[in-house]
């Protein structure tokens, strides 16, 4: 989504070349053009960490969940007379 943002953000700069707007010079424009990109080249990276960071973190948060769940059934089996009460009160805070 933010991939077909920043296309058309420079698809709609292209639209205001020097030709377009005789205000602007080529070199103005053209180091105008490099900024965005390199903005834009930043900000893509950034999306892409955070969308690597919240794949890891769903995934720890998966394992945790497992884990927890392991631990109340080992419990459960290994000491039989564990009560509901007690198993409930190992209920973390999601």
């Amino acid at each position: 989504m933010m991939k077909r943002t920043i296309i058309s953000f420079i698809a709609t700069a292209s639209a205001f070349k020097p030709a377009n707007n005789p205000r602007l010079s080529a070199t103005t424009f053209d180091e105008t053009i490099l900024q965005i990109e390199v903005k834009n080249k930043a900000v893509a990276t950034a999306i892409e960490a955070n969308d690597e960071a919240v794949a890891k973190r769903a995934a720890l948060y998966k394992q945790l969940k497992q884990l927890h769940a392991q631990i109340r059934n080992y419990l459960a089996y290994d000491f039989g007379k564990a009560s509901p009460e007690y198993l409930g009160s190992m209920r973390f805070k999601w």
